[in-house]
């Protein structure tokens, strides 16, 4: 359950664009996404682990489960709960965690109706608050640093009275937050404030509310489009989207404009294209489009069956038919976590290669790739770059 006012994951957006309020108030909500699907369960997994006597041995019993519709396989096992469980015990060890709550509840009082779920809210040494963030999607980074999702749920906790113990009244106690994403290399990234910070977020935020009850203001974009419901019918959006029609050929040689435009572009077309399908799929009419089946797959009725079957004929032999696969490295290395067995002695056997390069932003942690300026031009981009 999210806050219809603003909440964690709203919060950058409404500060950014306080229009986007009333712009998103009379938006459906589609249904949930099988990624999204996926991360609420484990979510909710990791909170059973964190109010476990024994995580260890619960942990054990999660492959085969399936939560809320999510079947919890090997590969959900090893690349997302493991790692998830191994870098909240490095933040607890991290910052001498003595007492957390596990899907801590925080509400405003200064904002009346707005409130968050924070993962994990916990106490550290010398009066540190921590609050973690578990992110289960395997896109891009999320960062710590000035996170607006964290100081909302920090400064809610400021306010709440359930809370009030954990607070010094120290203006400069300091305060830990850290995201947990178990797809990036590094799984634990973690940024230091302090209450005085958190408590100008909250004077930041209550302008931002306050901004977003006047009907004639005007939408501003730009990444905090990203998770926007409005996002599809944003007019700002569509002058953005108009823009790129005018382009001229001598802008397109500026390559670091045409970025900046797709980047955000890209999720913009993701939820125009995500809410016409809903909209066919709720019966209404979309002028030019119609909803069709997908490429049928052909696929056993019932595997058991058939392998049944093969078993009797002569004409197969078992290995014609049922295939092994060894998991992957990371994998492997995770398992042996879990079994307490030495990894270090397995690593030999192992190679790490780089599948290619991709783009990223300047301020991506990841070491640049350096490449010669020798190297030939693809020539569809030469002449692109000659007109």
């Amino acid at each position: 359950m999210h806050s219809s006012v603003v909440g964690g994951s709203s919060a950058e957006r409404v500060m950014n664009c306080p229009a986007s309020v009333n712009l998103s108030k009379d938006i459906p909500q589609g249904p949930s996404s099988s990624y999204a699907m996926e991360g609420t369960a484990l979510h909710g997994l990791m909170e059973r682990l964190l109010l476990s006597d024994n995580p260890k041995a619960l942990m054990e019993t999660f492959v085969g489960m399936t939560i809320e519709g999510v079947a919890i396989t090997k590969e959900l096992f090893y690349d997302k709960i493991i790692p998830a469980w191994d870098a909240t015990s490095e933040a607890f060890t991290r910052f001498d965690v003595e007492e957390y709550e596990p899907e801590a509840r925080v509400h405003f009082q200064t904002i009346p109706g707005a409130f968050g779920t924070c993962d994990i809210f916990a106490k550290g040494r010398d009066n540190l608050v921590v609050l973690l963030d578990y992110k289960f999607g395997d896109g891009y980074m999320v960062s710590p640093v000035d996170n607006a999702q964290l100081k909302f749920y920090a400064a809610a906790a400021i306010e709440d009275p359930n809370f009030k113990d954990w607070w010094t009244g120290d203006m400069d106690q300091p305060i830990a937050v850290g995201i947990i994403q178990p797809a990036q290399d590094h799984v634990l990234s973690t940024w230091m404030t302090t209450v005085r910070e958190v408590t100008q977020f909250t004077i930041e935020l209550m302008i931002a509310v306050d901004k977003s009850n006047k009907s004639e203001l005007a939408p501003r974009t730009g990444d905090w489009c990203k998770w926007c419901p409005a996002a599809s019918i944003c007019p700002e959006k569509m002058k953005v989207a108009s823009a790129v029609n005018g382009l001229k050929q001598e802008h397109l040689n500026e390559l670091s404009l045409a970025m900046v435009l797709a980047e955000e572009l890209e999720p913009w077309i993701k939820q125009v294209k995500a809410m016409t399908q809903q909209a066919l799929e709720a019966g209404q009419e979309v002028d030019g489009y119609k909803l069709v089946k997908k490429r049928a797959m052909r696929k056993w009725i019932d595997e058991a069956s058939m392998l049944d079957t093969l078993k009797k004929s002569r004409a197969f032999k078992a290995d014609d038919y049922i295939t092994e696969k060894l998991v992957t490295a990371p994998q492997f290395e995770k398992l042996c976590k879990q079994k307490d067995v030495d990894f270090s002695k397995y690593e030999v056997n192992i190679i790490s290669v780089s599948s290619g390069t991709t783009l990223a932003p300047v301020d991506d942690p990841r070491e640049g790739v350096t490449i010669s300026a020798n190297r030939q031009i693809p020539e569809n981009l030469a002449k692109q770059m000659q007109n």
